[in-house]
């Protein structure tokens, strides 16, 4: 019969190890993959929420100031003066004032369109371009029935929008649009994944940690008998092994 004695200095201890070690790291790993996607879609889904929230209340700012009898007579005085003539530069200029009034109230962007969905004037850079102007017949579409919301992309920057009627027959300006930047909900958004990939990483490193230290107190009694069983081999008859643990090993 061969006998066969296992090589000096090489056990199955690391091997061991790592076979103990790793399906505390697939675990962790599936449960920190998992608890990271939900808590990342709802952390986005209570952003989008409090992002549609916000614009909706400042809207509803704009809404109360353009009621504000000031605004009543400039929007008025635009109206009798586009009734009869093409916009001139004065009342552009005029319109062009009350946007930037509204704008600085409710901290956003304002587009004044006409019945055609043309943009009669704006607070959003020069280079927004046709991005801002409506069809024909979304315009009509929000003037005939109620607010409306769009994702308005612009080379510079990404706004939510919301075009809503100004209910006043006869004038030639049809159509407010509010305009909230992405990019504060963006950056709460990558905050939040950021955080929450830490998180991962920490609980990966944690789990890994424990799983070493299990697998180390599990592997060290499995070391002792290996090396104890070569001194046997070896002709060492007198060793003697202490078994603090009533378990198996």
């Amino acid at each position: 019969m061969t006998e066969y004695l296992p090589a000096p200095g090489k056990t199955i201890y690391p091997t061991l190890r790592t076979r103990i070690l790793m399906p505390y790291f697939l675990l962790a790993l599936a449960v920190a993959a998992l608890l990271t996607y939900g808590i990342s879609s709802y952390i986005e889904a209570m952003l989008q929420a409090n992002q549609q929230h916000e614009l909706q209340n400042r809207s509803q700012v704009v809404r109360l100031l353009l009621t504000a009898e000031e605004q009543q007579r400039q929007l008025a005085w635009y109206g009798t003066v586009t009734a009869a003539l093409p916009p001139t530069t004065t009342s552009y200029t005029s319109l062009g004032t009350l946007a930037q009034q509204l704008a600085a109230a409710a901290n956003v962007h304002i587009t004044f369109y006409n019945s055609q969905g043309d943009v009669l004037a704006t607070t959003h850079p020069d280079n927004a371009g046709d991005s801002l102007i409506l069809s024909a017949t979304a315009a009509s579409q929000i003037a005939a029935a109620a607010a409306q919301q769009r994702l308005l992309e612009l080379p510079s920057q990404r706004y939510d929008q919301l075009l809503f009627p100004l209910n006043q027959p006869g004038n030639n300006l049809a159509l407010v649009g509010v305009s909230l930047a992405q990019q504060p909900f963006t950056n709460q958004v990558n905050s939040a994944h950021r955080l929450l990939s830490a998180t991962l990483l920490l609980t990966i490193a944690a789990s890994l940690f424990i799983g070493y230290v299990s697998a180390s107190r599990i592997g060290r009694p499995i070391k002792a008998l290996i090396e104890a069983s070569q001194e046997v081999a070896a002709g060492n008859l007198e060793l003697h092994l202490d078994h603090p643990a009533r378990d198996e090993i």
